[in-house]
């Protein structure tokens, strides 16, 4: 049993996330938007989900929770990352989220950086097949309101 004068011990978040060229340079990504993205990228790039809190989003990335809730706001508006339902249940629970790799190709194409090879094609599609294999995609993206938003 702990006694009331010990002190209570402060959990430290561990991990990292990447901040790749193709972000900077293809996407124009810069700011709370950057840090965000590259976070939510590191958990969603392989078909996977993102379902962090904002608290954890922000102890990783060092923004504040405010920063980080305008980051995700135009990070959803610009379709970098997509809605895909809420974890829990209560009024704080938060929301998972994927990319779409058709889009982020596409807002490379439209900023001149995306190199339009068979590697690169070879790729994506490599990409795309795991993503579509690991969930389904097109039900995940009708069931969160916040992706209609504009």
């Amino acid at each position: 049993m702990k006694s009331k004068n010990q002190k209570k011990k402060t959990e430290v978040v561990r991990g990292y996330f990447t901040i790749m060229d193709f972000m900077t340079v293809g996407l124009k990504l810069t700011g709370p938007e950057l840090l965000v993205f590259a976070l939510i990228y590191s958990y969603t790039y392989s078909g996977g989900k993102f379902n962090g809190s904002r608290k954890y989003i922000s102890e990783m990335t060092g923004l504040s929770q405010r920063s980080v809730e305008r980051g995700i706001a135009k990070l959803l508006q610009e379709n970098y990352i997509f809605c895909v339902g809420r974890k829990g249940g209560g009024s704080g629970c938060g929301a998972e989220y994927i990319i779409d790799p058709d889009v982020l190709i596409k807002k490379q194409i439209d900023a001149g950086w995306y190199n339009d090879t068979e590697e690169e094609r070879e790729s994506v599609e490599v990409w795309k097949n795991e993503l579509q294999k690991s969930r389904r995609y097109e039900f995940y993206m009708k069931r969160c309101p916040e992706n209609n938003k504009k």
